[in-house]
């Protein structure tokens, strides 16, 4: 059985929050790196997760290949 969150007194997850505020130091190049790098490994195909994006096949594989994916 997993273990609930630990919230504060105002039922926020405080675990959740200091992992968001780890990644607060991030550029937003890195977050739209991450975010496409998650949404392609999520999806079936690349039509499908540019799709899931709001941007064009075109649109995601240049990003792709500006950020070095495969």
């Amino acid at each position: 059985m997993m273990a609930a969150p630990a919230l504060d007194d105002r039922g926020i997850d405080m675990e959740a929050m200091h992992a968001s505020a780890e990644d607060a130091d991030l550029s937003l190049k890195e977050v739209e790196r991450r975010h496409i790098e998650h949404v392609v490994a999520d999806s079936q195909t690349l039509v499908e997760a540019a799709a899931r994006l709001g941007i064009d096949t075109a649109t995601l594989w240049r990003k792709r290949k500006r950020y070095g994916m495969k």
